[in-house]
């Protein structure tokens, strides 16, 4: 009580100070916990914002990724089939060129089969003309030493005898080149895996070309 009378104060006024001066102290002491606390409720507004935003974001990247898998997925499948399709069209062009050089080839052997008959059959002809003209010239001969045997045998018995034997080794030699001439075609024949029958036809069944010939000809 002195020392509040030493300083002019009363005992009352001091407490209802002390009082008010407790009072704005609870007052600050409320203000910064309700500060505080609104200070939390914002920040985890803020952070709930924050989370809401991130996951939105990452629902739409979700989203976008979700399409461009199926869009590749898409582009995948599309790329496939086109080389299912492509390796298809070459396997197709591949058995149609190999069908293709196979068909030339056999056409190439054919023609060259046929070149080389028709070859064969012209020099034959040629050969074939040649005996024939042989054997027009020694059957004019024989047919002249003809008239001459029947002349001489008008003119002495002798002499027909003579002629009688030339005329024989006429016709054997006659014979003899005719033989030759076979024989030689005959193994032309078989070298050309031709075929001849009985009656002079010869036949070659794989070029389908047939060759006539005949060993009899005409005195």
């Amino acid at each position: 009580m002195a020392e509040f009378a030493s300083k002019g104060q009363s005992p009352l006024t001091s407490g209802k100070k002390s009082l008010e001066a407790l009072a704005v102290f609870s007052d600050t002491e409320e203000n910064l916990t309700s500060l505080k606390e609104r200070r939390k409720g914002d920040f985890r507004e803020s952070e709930c914002a924050q989370l809401q935003k991130s996951s939105a974001e990452e629902k739409e990247l979700w989203k976008s990724s979700e399409k461009a898998c199926e869009t590749l997925q898409g582009d995948i499948e599309t790329t496939r089939r086109a080389t299912i399709d492509l390796r298809d069209r070459l396997e197709a062009s591949r058995v149609a060129f190999n069908d293709e050089s196979r068909r030339l080839d056999k056409l190439t052997a054919d023609q060259e089969k046929r070149d080389s008959l028709n070859c064969t059959q012209l020099s034959w002809q040629q050969k074939r003309g040649s005996w024939q003209s042989n054997e027009m010239q020694k059957w004019l001969k024989l047919q002249d030493l003809k008239r001459r045997v029947t002349a001489m045998i008008a003119c002495s018995v002798g002499g027909q005898c003579y002629l009688a034997r030339k005329l024989d080794l006429f016709l054997s030699d006659l014979e003899e080149t005719k033989k030759n001439l076979e024989l030689e075609l005959s193994a032309v024949l078989r070298r050309l895996g031709l075929d001849r029958n009985s009656a002079g036809m010869v036949t070659a069944k794989s070029a389908g070309v047939a060759l006539v010939s005949s060993s009899r000809h005409s005195e």
